[in-house]
């Protein structure tokens, strides 16, 4: 009872770090994207000032 008990624990460790990895990976990447955005909108924008 206690062995499975600690064995289960420490999967549910593993899961969480597997699942806290696939997170931040997300999270890296949607980070990526966002500053790729926000630096396409300022050369959008710096485009639109030098025109007029």
């Amino acid at each position: 009872m206690k062995l499975s008990k600690m064995t289960d624990r420490r999967k549910n460790k593993e899961n969480k770090k597997k699942y806290k990895n696939i997170v931040t990976k997300n999270c890296n990447l949607l980070n990526l994207l966002l500053s790729f955005f926000s630096f396409f909108n300022h050369l959008v924008y710096f485009f639109f000032s030098k025109s007029t």
